[in-house]
């Protein structure tokens, strides 16, 4: 299994930590107000050792979560220098970094982007994501991002009066690199906060998901690839 670690941006609602059903804070702490992610802001240099402590665990899936802040005038004393400084540290403890960002290119998508090996913009069958999307790329292509790191990732595929991949691609004016197809076991594993790949592997969004995972992430890293971690930023 690959060590995997997700970090929701400082701007984006804590998805992740509520879909995974895991705590804000790991077991055994009792924060009542401030999320790991603020509290890290203020701790001073943050290194693996460090970062282990504030981060919360799936262990059905061995994903460690670190959430957001619950409010967003908590993300306020979260800058980019911290979200770099948190992403240097995951790179030298897990095997691969998903960075879920929020929809805005506020200071956290930037200091993601800073970090990314792979941008995956996430895009549903429908004409106002695709506006989203299109402004997207051409803020990426702005920012002077390379658009061979960027992959097109159409969700919630063949849903109801959805629209084709031609017609995604032609207003996008980008070749489409993976599907996800819509499917009802995925809200059903939601409500029952599982993974949909533990919920139901033999899905099809599973299986989409096995496809998509395995050519980003490839094979499990040897000993001597560790040392090469890769971060993935995905932007809703």
């Amino acid at each position: 299994m690959v060590s995997g670690f997700d970090v929701e941006s400082a701007f984006a609602p804590p998805d992740v930590a509520t879909i995974f059903a895991v705590p804000d804070w790991p077991l055994g702490t009792n924060w009542a107000v401030a999320t790991p992610l603020t509290v890290l802001a203020s701790a001073g240099d943050i290194d693996a050792e460090k970062l282990a402590a504030f981060v919360s665990s799936d262990p059905r899936s061995g994903l460690a979560v670190l959430p957001a802040p619950r409010h967003p005038e908590e993300a306020d004393v979260v800058g980019q220098a911290v979200l770099a400084a948190v992403l240097d540290a995951a790179r030298g403890a897990y095997e691969a970094i998903v960075i879920d960002t929020g929809p805005l290119f506020d200071a956290a998508m930037l200091a993601a982007l800073d970090q990314t090996d792979r941008l995956l913009l996430i895009c549903n069958p429908e004409v106002t994501s695709l506006k989203n999307v299109r402004i997207g790329l051409e803020t990426i292509d702005r920012l002077g991002f390379d658009r061979d790191r960027v992959s097109l990732v159409a969700n919630r595929v063949g849903a109801p009066g959805a629209l084709g991949r031609s017609e995604i691609e032609h207003a996008l004016e980008t070749t489409i690199a993976y599907e996800l197809p819509d499917d009802p076991a995925v809200p059903a594993a939601v409500n029952r906060a599982m993974p949909i790949v533990l919920a139901d592997e033999k899905s099809k969004f599973s299986r989409a998901l096995g496809v998509l995972a395995a050519d980003v992430f490839g094979q499990p890293e040897s000993d001597q690839q560790k040392s090469k971690r890769r971060f993935i930023g995905g932007r809703r």
